[in-house]
């Protein structure tokens, strides 16, 4: 797969681009690096797939802003078969206008699930517990198993137990990034739900999640019930 992106990409960076955007996106997870050199691949990748991204828009005549990019990237995910169909969209939704803004973004590309996990999170953070179920809701409606819903609900508490920790450690947005594999603007992200919670709550609710998993693997509880139980859990305002 790395060896399919990397001769995929190698050919159309070939072609030169004039305006290359700076910020982070994870395009693709390099399963066979580790640590620094993994972030350093992966941080290539990024450059390389924005200028494709770039490429594309900027062939049609079109521009867009750095955070409209980010948000464009944000949504919709690391698949880059998906990457080149979102673009083609808001190629055609845009016809006649050299710009890209949100609000296009917004209308016509659909967002991940993982994407989806991390807005339900926001939700639960903000203690907005009727947007939470709903989320749930939609993603049951999109027929995502709820055992893959509640692992990656698992593995975002995880990631913000994580950021809590660096914060109190007096750790940037970058090194966080770092630590987490992840892209900058995906840090920032982290970073601002994080601020919802405490650091004891968070390390509760790995724990809780974690346990969670156990009880639905050996059929002590329902597995679309126990996420919908975490959610309500701590959603609930204090």
């Amino acid at each position: 797969m790395l060896l399919g992106f990397l001769c995929l990409i190698e050919g159309i960076v070939a072609s030169s681009l004039t305006t290359v955007v700076e910020g982070y996106v994870m395009l693709g997870v390099v399963e066979s690096i580790w640590g620094e050199e993994r972030f350093k691949a992966l941080m290539e990748l990024i450059k390389k797939g924005m200028q494709w991204v770039l490429k594309m828009l900027s062939d049609e005549g079109k521009k867009i802003t750095k955070k409209d990019m980010e948000l464009f990237l944000s949504k919709v995910g690391t698949d880059m078969g998906n990457i080149y169909q979102e673009t083609q969209k808001l190629l055609a939704y845009t016809m006649g206008r050299n710009v890209v803004a949100a609000k296009d973004i917004e209308a016509v590309c659909v967002t991940q699930l993982t994407n989806k996990i991390f807005d339900m999170v926001r939700a639960v953070a903000d203690r907005n517990q009727k947007k939470a179920l709903e989320l749930y809701e939609d993603l049951l409606a999109l027929k995502e198993p709820p055992m893959r819903i509640l692992f990656l609900l698992a593995r975002q508490f995880r990631h913000l137990m994580q950021t809590k920790e660096m914060l109190a450690e007096g750790k940037g947005q970058q090194e966080i990034g770092r630590t987490l594999g992840v892209p900058g603007f995906a840090a920032k992200n982290y970073i601002n739900c994080a601020r919802g919670y405490d650091l004891k709550m968070l390390r509760d609710a790995v724990e809780d999640f974690t346990c969670a998993e156990e009880d639905v693997k050996n059929g002590r509880l329902g597995d679309t019930l126990s996420v919908e139980l975490l959610i309500i859990q701590y959603s609930a305002r204090v």
